[in-house]
């Protein structure tokens, strides 16, 4: 090895104080302690195979996502019980006990969790798994251990102002968050609705907001502003990560960091990713945290020499040169949503249908001669989903969703129902929604795209007759459209997309529509039978 190259070496793995890195450590073990409650919460809805998800058809269709823990013969008590468990495994994280034992287990369930519930995996999954990854690569566990502070008290606290890690594994996670802030605001540069300032207000408009009927026209000016807030200011968080202590830039920025995630927080449901990424500001302001801690104390610590770098600093280097590379591959690739995109602004899509402009795929090839980026086919293998094109998908999938569903009494009267009663709220099962109108998040291949459907419909007409006791024939009409600022827009009159029944058996589907099929299905029969007949 070469002088300069001994040199760059000896800077990357340059000792850094321990503190911060632990303080991220208990951080991440509360989020994770939070976001394993979450699938806890939602297994018997998503990760049963009771529950709205076919998981036999979607490991069909995706066969890779079959590596994992779960499979088709847990019950859902087996999921919850697992779920729970990481939980626990969160907060032993969190109190310093074995700490990269308890991160590789809820790594291994939270990678499990995505794959087998793939069809709705969005940036809440992706962060989580990859924060606990970056856990198990950080010198954790030499502070902030809470049996070494029940025994020593302030001792132990003095004891921890002073220790010192290698860094490498530290500087390797700056790398990832900055790919994280630089890949994203890139990205956002080349959509049309970002650039003319439309886009957050069209994204505050979709079901995965918080309340997309609250934004209205007379709010377009303050979420242009943001609009552009965002688009300037997301590129540039990373000069944090490389600005000198104290440096006013530095402080300048970081409340427009976290002014960004908590408008995330608070206006759209994804929460953990959000949380976890202001939790790394610890990492970040390091030296400036350990500043305040030292200068406090007494008399200034001695920084004894740390250990030598080991196994885990060497692979999260490998990592990041991994992830860059998968990044930076991106550029040579399709969109892998694929559609051609005419103009989606917001002022000249108001009338136009979501499925007017589905994917398509598109012809020209892509990196190293193929469709996909076949670096992230490694990153996968490690348990690793990422990409960093977040909120690019605005211009393709800006939507609104309005039902109107009826019962149909053998009497002839007729009730309306609230679409709640049959479409959960949550942000998992509006993903799931938008596939059964045309909008969808991964690529389908058309001999499943129908089968998908009914399956969607059929265990939502399942889940709703569990707790309906209804007579009548269900009618689930549904208007989508796409995202205009315009106040005095029409919805296009709602179509009859299903109708079904309940009975003792659960649900017995009548129709599904799906393009210019129509089709009858069996809810609650072991498999599926389906008659096509004529329109």
């Amino acid at each position: 090895m070469s002088q300069a190259a001994r040199n760059l070496s000896s800077r990357w793995h340059a000792p850094t104080h321990a503190l911060p890195v632990d303080l991220f450590r208990v951080l991440v073990g509360l989020v994770s302690f939070a976001y394993f409650g979450h699938l806890f919460a939602q297994s018997l809805d998503f990760s049963s195979p009771d529950g709205l998800i076919d998981h036999a058809l979607t490991q069909r269709i995706f066969w890779y996502t079959q590596l994992g823990l779960f499979n088709s013969s847990m019950s859902a008590g087996a999921f919850e019980a697992v779920f729970l468990i990481a939980s626990v495994a969160s907060l032993a994280l969190a109190a310093g006990y074995r700490p990269r034992l308890m991160a590789s287990f809820a790594f291994v369930v939270a990678v499990s969790a995505y794959r087998w519930n793939f069809l709705v995996i969005y940036v809440d999954d992706g962060i989580m798994h990859l924060m606990l990854f970056w856990i198990i690569m950080l010198p954790v566990g030499r502070t902030l251990v809470l049996r070494e502070w029940q025994h020593e008290g302030s001792g132990a606290i003095e004891r921890w102002k002073r220790e010192m890690v290698p860094g490498g594994a530290v500087r390797a996670l700056l790398v990832s968050l900055a790919l994280v802030y630089v890949v994203a605001g890139a990205w956002k540069w080349t959509s049309p609705m970002w650039r003319d300032g439309t886009a957050l207000y069209a994204a505050l408009r979709t079901p995965i907001a918080w309340h997309p009927e609250f934004w209205g026209p007379q709010h377009i000016t303050p979420l242009v502003f943001a609009n552009y807030f965002t688009l300037v200011l997301e590129p540039l968080f990373p000069l944090m990560f490389v600005l000198p202590v104290n440096h006013r830039i530095k402080w300048a920025l970081l409340p427009a960091l976290i002014g960004f995630h908590v408008g995330i927080i608070a206006t759209m449901r994804v929460p953990y990713a959000n949380v976890a990424c202001l939790a790394a500001s610890v990492i970040v302001f390091r030296h400036e945290i350990m500043r305040l801690l030292t200068r406090a104390s007494e008399s200034a610590p001695a920084r004894p020499v740390a250990p030598q770098p080991g196994l885990c600093c060497r692979m999260s280097l490998a990592f990041v040169a991994l992830l860059a590379l998968a990044m930076a591959g991106d550029a040579a690739v399709p969109a892998w949503r694929g559609p051609t995109r005419p103009d989606h602004s917001a002022d000249s899509v108001g009338k136009e249908s979501v499925r007017d402009h589905t994917p398509r795929r598109e012809a020209r090839v892509g990196f190293l001669g193929t469709q996909h980026n076949p670096l992230y086919s490694v990153l996968w293998l490690a348990g690793i989903a990422q990409s960093y094109r977040l909120f690019d998908w605005i211009d393709d999938r800006n939507f609104h969703i309005h039902y109107e569903i009826t019962e149909r009494r053998p009497d002839g009267s007729v009730r309306f129902i609230p679409p709640a009663a049959l479409f959960p709220q949550s942000i998992r099962a509006v993903l799931l929604q938008t596939y059964m109108h045309g909008v969808t998040w991964a690529r389908i291949p058309d001999e499943h795209s129908d089968d998908l459907k009914i399956a969607l419909y059929k265990r939502f007409a399942r889940r709703f007759c569990r707790t309906e006791r209804m007579t009548g024939v269900i009618e689930v009409g549904a208007s989508v459209a796409r995202v205009s600022r315009r106040s005095n827009d029409v919805l296009p009159a709602a179509q009859i997309q299903a109708s079904f029944s309940c009975n003792a058996g659960g649900a017995q589907m009548r129709y599904v529509r799906s393009g210019g099929d129509e089709r009858f299905a069996t809810a609650n029969s072991a498999r599926a039978r389906t008659i096509e007949v004529s329109d």
